[in-house]
């Protein structure tokens, strides 16, 4: 099986709720000393759900081809699909969205982290929209003339209400929502914090800042941190608390 066979049809990235994306999006060298990530502000346990997910939707569709392979074949197959050049080839496929990852200053993200965040917007995708979308997505990623009836995008009915009304489209803004807290370029924040502020007043979600400084008077280093509904989900440093 070819491992990176170029797509003629890319599949739309299904959306996620803005507080899932905010998780997707926050690395794990932003968390706090001490934690062990039980809290889920970063991303590092919703990965391990989106692994695990792909793995089952790769192993089905793998088991249905035509002729059948052989456990060695289905293992080998599956391998080259999980692979770290298959991986980032498909993350190419959704740079705008996929480059929002917000790491600590001084890190920038590599293969690892950005396949960690590749994960967890796969885990997203499972445990909010459900798993059937999931597996057209990541079917149609490996397959482009893969069809199915349901659709891959919008809120399924059985979507909590408290989830459907923060539900935002990463096509049309999310990314740049969430953007607020992933490394956004300084030119970009005043505009990106202002939507954080729209959809947070539209969905009826509280956002607040905590603010501390270090150094000489002189020469002050500000951190800021932000909070969705009183729950940590990220934080900044730089020279002056103002945008």
């Amino acid at each position: 099986m070819e491992a990176n066979p170029p797509l003629t049809r890319i599949p739309s990235l299904p959306d996620l709720p803005f507080n899932i994306a905010l998780q997707v999006f926050t690395d794990i060298s932003l968390r706090r000393k001490g934690e062990d990530g039980s809290n889920r502000t970063d991303n590092d346990v919703l990965s391990v759900v989106g692994q695990s997910a792909c793995d089952t939707v790769l192993t089905t569709f793998l088991y249905s081809r035509n002729p059948p392979l052989s456990v060695d074949g289905l293992t080998a197959a599956r391998d080259e699909l999980t692979s770290e050049k298959t991986l980032l080839t498909w993350i190419s496929y959704y740079r705008g969205i996929m480059s929002n990852i917000r790491c600590m200053p001084g890190i920038e993200p590599t293969p690892e982290i950005s396949i960690r965040a590749w994960y967890a917007y796969m885990g997203g995708i499972h445990l909010v929209l459900g798993h059937h979308i999931l597996d057209r997505f990541v079917r149609q990623l490996v397959d482009p003339s893969y069809e199915e009836s349901r659709p891959s995008t919008g809120v399924p009915p059985s979507l909590p209400a408290s989830q459907r009304q923060i539900y935002v489209p990463t096509h049309a803004g999310g990314a740049h929502i969430s953007g607020v807290l992933m490394g956004q370029k300084p030119d970009n924040q005043g505009h990106c914090i202002s939507l954080l502020h729209m959809m947070a007043t539209r969905n009826g979600q509280r956002v607040e800042y905590e603010s501390e400084s270090s150094g000489p008077r002189h020469a002050l280093a500000w951190t800021v941190s932000v909070l969705v509904n009183g729950e940590w989900k990220g934080q900044g440093q730089a020279s002056s608390k103002q945008v």
